[in-house]
């Protein structure tokens, strides 16, 4: 029995899983071991929906594949300056900043937390900390407007195996009737989705 050769999605994630399953096919894989962001794997569904783990290897098996695994080992290759850089493109794109000007977000993102409270690593352009399982973080974006006003949310998380987890619940939902920033709080998705797919 020869042993199979399979492919780990994880670097084509920005590719649909058909995409790749077909390309892989061609390429001469036997199978896949799939990444758990893009659209190639969703932990969070397959255990709230019996059909979604059954879809997905119907969908590789009409390409000739099989999953040999599922992956999530980028999770931790995050690193902290990339949380500060997604809450400023957040911004940038709202019209703040740019960069750390102002009007903007002219203070780092976060830091770290523990026995000091404010203590390294800290979630600021130019901290190439990766993030590993176990490290607590302050995630508080905010914004100044010289003369006007300025906001700071403060919400506090853990990083998982599988990403981040919120110690305190972010308060605030952008919803359509929050009018007075809600972009401001797309920086908070980073905690729960980009982690994933930084390496």
């Amino acid at each position: 029995m020869t042993r199979p050769v399979t492919l780990f999605t994880g670097q084509w994630a920005d590719l649909p899983l058909e995409t790749v399953a077909k390309k892989a096919k061609e390429f001469g894989f036997d199978g896949l071991e799939l990444a758990c962001w893009g659209d190639h794997f969703d932990v969070a569904r397959s255990l709230a929906d019996d059909s979604y783990c059954q879809g997905r290897r119907d969908l590789l098996a009409q390409h000739g594949l099989s999953a040999f695994a599922i992956s999530n080992h980028l999770v931790a290759q995050a690193v902290c300056e990339a949380i500060d850089a997604v809450a400023r493109e957040v911004l940038e794109a709202a019209g703040f900043g740019p960069d750390y000007h102002l009007p903007g977000l002219p203070h780092r993102t976060g830091h770290g937390i523990g026995l000091s409270i404010h203590e390294a690593p800290y979630l600021v352009r130019g901290d190439a900390t990766p993030l590993a399982v176990g490290m607590c973080f302050s995630h508080e974006p905010m914004i100044v407007v010289p003369g006007a006003f300025g906001i700071r949310l403060e919400d506090h998380f853990h990083v998982t195996e599988h990403g981040a987890a919120w110690f305190t619940e972010p308060g605030l939902r952008a919803s359509p009737t929050t009018t007075w920033a809600p972009r401001t709080l797309k920086a908070a998705a980073f905690i729960g989705s980009r982690t994933r797919t930084r390496s």
